[in-house]
Order: C-alpha cells, then sequence, then structure tokens
C-alpha cells in the first residue's frame, strides 16, 4: 500500500492518460492526486511539449501550471515562450504573456506576441488576446482579440505571415486572413506593407460549385 506521498529522484518520469512528465524530482500526494515536479521539468500532451523549471499538476484532472516556460507544438512546428502556462480542464492550455514563432531556432524573422493566448484541442482552435505580430524586432500589426487554427479543418483567421526583400518593393511584410466563407467559397485578404511603395491589399476569392470552379485575384 502507498503511504501518503511518493517522491521519485533523478531522471524521474510518471505517466498517466496520455501524460508524460519528467523531471530530476516527482512528489506525488496520494490524496489529492498532486504531482510537484522541479529540476529541468518536462511535460508532453497531445502534441505540445512543454518545460521549465517546476510543475504543479493533479494527475486524472490534468490540470495545473508551470512559470517561466518554452514550448513545441510539434503538428504546426511551432514554439515559443510563456511567464505561465496552466493546464485547464477541457483539454486546453493557457499562456500567459507568450511568444510564438514557427521559425527554426536561432531564427527570429518574425513572431506573435500575446498577453494571453488559449489552445483548446478539442475544439482544434486557438484564441489570444492582447497581440502583435513582431518582424525583425519592429511590430507591424496588433489586435486586442485573434483566432487561429490548431487542426486541418477551414477556420477563419489569420494566417503565417509572408516577408521578403526586393530592389523595387524595398522590405514589405504581409499578414493574410482567411475568411471561410461558406463550404464553397473562401477568401483571403492580404495586408501588405512595401517600404518603397506603401500599402497594399490583396485578394483572393474561390468558388466551387458541382460543374465549375473558379478562382478571382485582385
Amino acid at each position: 500500500e502507498l503511504g501518503e506521498q511518493v517522491n521519485l529522484i533523478g531522471d524521474a518520469e510518471v505517466r498517466r492518460g496520455g501524460t508524460v512528465l519528467r523531471g530530476d524530482r516527482i512528489s506525488y500526494t496520494v490524496a489529492s492526486d498532486e504531482v510537484e515536479a522541479t529540476g529541468n521539468v518536462r511535460v508532453y500532451r497531445d502534441g505540445v511539449a512543454v518545460f521549465g523549471p517546476r510543475l504543479s499538476l493533479k494527475l486524472d484532472a490534468r490540470t495545473g501550471s508551470m512559470p517561466d516556460v518554452g514550448f513545441t507544438y510539434a503538428p504546426h512546428g511551432g514554439r515559443g515562450t510563456a511567464k505561465l502556462i496552466e493546464f485547464l480542464e477541457g483539454n486546453r492550455i493557457r499562456l500567459t504573456e507568450a511568444t510564438y514563432t514557427t521559425c527554426s531556432p536561432g531564427d527570429h524573422s518574425w513572431w506573435i506576441r500575446a498577453r494571453e493566448m488559449v489552445l483548446d484541442h478539442d475544439q482544434q482552435f486557438g484564441e489570444g488576446e492582447g497581440a502583435a505580430i513582431i518582424f525583425q524586432g519592429v511590430p507591424i500589426l496588433a489586435s486586442p482579440y485573434f483566432q487561429f487554427p490548431l487542426g486541418n479543418e477551414r477556420r477563419s483567421g489569420l494566417l503565417t505571415p509572408s516577408f521578403g526583400i526586393n530592389s523595387k518593393l524595398g522590405v514589405s511584410a504581409g499578414v493574410p486572413y482567411y475568411w471561410n466563407i461558406a463550404p464553397n467559397y473562401d477568401a483571403t485578404i492580404t495586408p501588405q506593407v512595401n517600404t518603397k511603395r506603401g500599402l497594399l491589399v490583396g485578394n483572393e476569392f474561390r468558388y466551387l460549385q458541382p460543374t465549375y470552379t473558379g478562382t478571382v485575384l485582385y
């Protein structure tokens, strides 16, 4: 019979319900079903890997928190940091003072900075508040609220920004917005800033019918 608390020391690991927890020291309190982990803590859950100095987690409920973390999101090749990450009920994750990018490690061309971000894996979407898109250290777009998809389902929202440099436009940065109008209609609207030419707004409208399909660009 287990005692009131179990302590695992030295490259410890706990697995429960699809969640893998590793750390230098893990303490499990039986009565509260709560885990406290310290030292090189890593959590793997639903394609998200989170690493930080310490963790508090209720195993069965899969709720808890980690401060000062880095994370990777394998399905989208994304990575980021957060001042605090909270594992919520309903397979959701909330990040406070978060950054996110799909750039390779060591590449800081662009990233998203948000006051708060929530990833809902059941509904397959993320949402953020107080966000800004940063290009080469300069904010180019800010929004009090935004959403983005986590799966393959079509959903309205911002797409990955694009950046480039050439002799005619100078430095250019575009932020596409995808509008899922209907199952057979959609549009992508792309505001683009060019340092030598000013602002450009492009649009791609697509339609699909039983006997024909088409695209309108302007």
